[in-house]
């Protein structure tokens, strides 16, 4: 299916996201999806959607988009998200797809430049496309795990947690920097207006059974869930404890150094995360 969106979208400057972008930068280790994220531009995105047949993929796979309607959020201000289901009719099987598209305006899609190539396996060989970078991805799932509910709200999203200790523990994963990933922090949150993340919120008390039954199944080794949320402290305090001024418009690459911050020494040897010590060194 991404090589269908990938041949569609030749020549767009669009990208996927989310968790099938961590399931290409961590490998076999990571989370299997339930659905497919992408980012697009959004004229080019209005026109894909409004679409019916997508182009074959390399095994000569059919790819159709069945159906689509707009995301309905409860907070105000949200991005323009369309779902739509797609179907995958294969010579042996047919499977249906889960896709988010984010329509992503023009002008700042246009100078998106947190991206990278990302090669997926396929039965024909293999497919690259452009996708957010490991940093990226982190950055953005901490804005929802970040976020404080109220009117009774609880934060159901346990699975945020996973993935983000699936990636601290990967040997796959690309090298993570801490000035990087503490950027792409400042720039996912002032894009949707939000302060700086001091702190993480606890987790809600509701994901101890879902926590625990999820970690048996899949063999997680990052403990029951107290232990599970000392491990992420000591991933993302560092990141946290030194709050970096936004770079300029959502997906713009930073002006110098990606270390300036808005307060605090400056900069030095640059520090880059290392799963067998769970912390953060010079690199």
């Amino acid at each position: 299916m991404l090589a269908a969106f990938d041949r569609a979208l030749r020549g767009v400057n669009w990208h996927l996201k989310g968790s099938t972008a961590l399931l290409g930068w961590l490998g076999p280790t990571a989370r299997m999806p339930g659905d497919v994220d992408l980012a697009v531009p959004a004229d080019i995105g209005h026109e894909l959607l409004r679409g019916a047949d997508l182009p074959p993929g390399p095994d000569g796979a059919h790819v159709r988009l069945l159906r689509t309607e707009p995301v309905v959020f409860s907070s105000p201000g949200r991005a323009a998200v369309h779902r739509a289901l797609v179907g995958v009719r294969h010579e042996r099987a047919d499977d249906r797809v889960l896709l988010n598209v984010l329509l992503v305006p023009e002008a700042r899609s246009a100078r998106d430049t947190r991206t990278a190539p990302l090669a997926f396996p396929t039965d024909a060989g293999s497919v690259t496309v452009p996708a957010a970078t490991l940093s990226r991805c982190l950055a953005q799932k901490l804005l929802r795990y970040a976020r404080r509910r109220e009117a009774g709200k609880i934060n159901t999203r346990w699975a945020d947690l996973a993935d983000f200790l699936i990636a601290a523990a990967s040997p796959r994963a690309p090298k993570l920097a801490l000035d990087e990933l503490r950027r792409d922090v400042a720039v996912e949150f002032a894009a949707m207006d939000r302060d700086w993340p001091a702190t993480l919120p606890p987790p809600p008390r509701e994901w101890l059974d879902f926590w625990d039954t999820a970690t048996f199944r899949a063999g997680w080794p990052f403990g029951r869930l107290p232990e599970a949320v000392t491990r992420l402290a000591g991933f993302w305090e560092p990141v946290l404890e030194v709050p970096m001024e936004p770079y300029g418009p959502e997906g713009a690459a930073p002006p110098g150094p990606a270390c300036a911050p808005a307060s605090g020494p400056a900069c030095g040897p640059a520090r880059v995360w290392s799963p067998g010590a769970w912390g953060w060194g010079v690199g």
